[in-house]
């Protein structure tokens, strides 16, 4: 697939990813049918464009931006942003050989919808207060860098777990922002989900953890896009 297609590919689900998300209905039915959507695009073009990403020269303009977009993320798995228009993303995330990082339990600035491409995640869900409860330093992260990158400390808060979902390959979801969740565990070799996350209804997001959190983000270059691109590919083609 040349470059001019593929970004016709792209561009043309982001069109439908924001039709959707200015449709006058509620959030969650929204959130259902950009899930429907999500699911459409991975059973019919997701292996074709991500076969075109990673064929693309790095000087490439498309790959130079997906690139600039993308990153290592602190919670163990590879960010790639395929497109990121007009407050919403649609995006990657690949972990390598059973890597969950240092997944905080967290919420978000806005609503996602998933479906998972390869392997397996396991995510605890969380809530605050409760029987027998955990104590955590809770933090409020404000994202972008007019509010600099350091998450500001609220002082101890008490969580209980309620529950562990498990979500296999082919398995899609959706979480509202307030949902409280962290990743425990992927298959041992590649997992990846597929996502889109909508406009953020917020400007900050809530984290709870006893560990140092390192929010600094490293661009990746088109080599590294590449790489994480042809280790999933390895597994779904």
């Amino acid at each position: 697939m040349k470059a001019k297609q593929l970004r016709k590919e792209i561009d043309t689900f982001g069109d439908k990813i924001e039709a959707i998300l200015t449709q006058p209905t509620t959030m969650e039915q929204s959130i259902k049918n950009l899930e429907d959507s999500i699911n459409q695009f991975t059973d019919t073009k997701l292996t074709q464009v991500l076969i075109g990403i990673s064929q693309l020269k790095n000087s490439s303009r498309l790959l130079k931006e997906i690139a600039a977009h993308s990153y290592q993320h602190g919670n163990g798995f590879f960010k790639l942003v395929i497109l990121d228009k007009n407050g919403y993303k649609l995006r990657l995330h690949i972990w390598s050989n059973g890597n969950v990082g240092k997944e905080t339990i967290h919420n978000h600035r806005w609503w996602f919808a998933s479906r998972v491409v390869a392997g397996h995640i396991e995510s605890e869900m969380w809530e605050l207060g409760g029987v027998n409860d955990v104590k955590l330093q809770s933090l409020l992260y404000f994202s972008g860098e007019k509010y600099g990158q350091k998450p500001i400390a609220l002082g101890t808060a008490q969580l209980y777990k309620k529950h562990i979902i498990k979500h296999t390959s082919g398995d899609s979801y959706f979480l509202p922002p307030d949902k409280l969740h962290a990743i425990v565990g992927t298959s041992k070799g590649v997992t990846a989900t597929l996502m889109v996350t909508t406009h953020p209804c917020r400007t900050f997001n809530e984290m709870y953890t006893n560990q140092n959190i390192d929010v600094t983000k490293q661009k990746s270059t088109p080599e590294e896009v590449k790489k994480a691109i042809l280790s999933l590919l390895a597994v779904i083609k």
